[in-house]
């Protein structure tokens, strides 16, 4: 089995830091499973956090090359970026922990077998909010069979 843990960053962050301890963790139970950060790897703070993630037992960190606040065709080639890793790599499953997240990974992962594992950290979204975020969240992370949901 294969895991790819898809995450905004890999240095600050609650949910970030999880996937990064999930990743080391699932590592040392034989579960070979790597990282990746829907950032570019120009960030100041990646080249960092690429040696500590390393340092921590995992096999493979990669970058999708977005920056902050991404235009929707950076945001498209980075789904095909994303899809290339899952299938270069042979993941089986891709697991993420936000609604832009698992919107990116569903795209990417669509019509291929890696199944996709989302976390619902956030969960202060309201009907009140106009973010388009939860309603793409809700119409394309369902869409798929292989789609499995958790709670924090």
């Amino acid at each position: 089995m294969k895991v790819l843990i898809l995450a905004s960053q890999l240095h600050v962050g609650a949910a970030e830091l999880l996937a990064v301890e999930l990743a080391a963790n699932l590592n040392k139970s034989g579960i070979c499973t790597e990282l990746a950060s829907m950032y570019s790897d120009n960030m100041e703070w990646a080249p960092a956090a690429r040696s500590q993630v390393l340092a921590s037992g995992i096999p493979g960190v990669h970058f999708l090359g977005l920056h902050v606040s991404p235009t929707i065709p950076q945001l498209g080639r980075a789904a095909l970026s994303l899809r290339r890793l899952l299938l270069d790599g042979k993941f089986d499953f891709i697991e993420t922990s936000s609604p832009s997240l698992g919107i990116l990974a569903s795209l990417a992962s669509t019509g291929t077998r890696v199944r996709q594992v989302v976390g619902l950290h956030q969960t202060f979204y309201r009907p009140e909010h106009k973010s388009m975020r939860p309603r793409l969240f809700a119409r394309f992370t369902p869409a798929r069979r292989s789609t499995r949901f958790y709670a924090v």
